[in-house]
């Protein structure tokens, strides 16, 4: 699957809590952020310097709306958020490479929320 394979109702995402996990220096948290009005996003990166790059470019982009920054490890994702905390979690390039790639989706598994609607779509 690629990702041009995926489709998502941007309205569906109004209003939630969105990870975007592994954002590198945030082109997809860029994209949200200026077609997704409400979004309440996180980007979390292992890498203090892409967390960097995104925050200059956000400065550039002029971008009114501040998601939350955090610097830290899909290995230890669980000690920094609340249990069930994200209605929506992005995650590209990222699983592969942990060298727990199972503990790593059950720390996303123990983030997103039980119960949720699917926004998006295979096409």
């Amino acid at each position: 699957m690629k990702t041009e394979d995926i489709q998502i109702n941007l309205k569906e995402l109004e209003r939630k809590k969105v990870l975007d996990c592994g954002c590198g220096t945030g082109n997809t948290s860029i994209y949200l952020l200026n077609n997704v009005e409400n979004l309440e996003l996180t980007l979390f990166d292992i890498s203090v310097n892409s967390l960097k790059v995104f925050k200059e470019r956000l400065r550039k982009n002029k971008n009114n709306n501040l998601p939350n920054l955090v610097l830290g490890d899909v290995l230890n994702l669980s000690s920094k958020f609340k249990k069930e905390y994200f209605d929506f979690i992005i995650v590209a390039g990222v699983i592969h490479h942990t060298p727990q790639p199972f503990k790593a989706l059950d720390n996303l598994n123990y983030v997103f929320k039980k119960n949720r609607k699917n926004v998006y779509k295979r096409v």
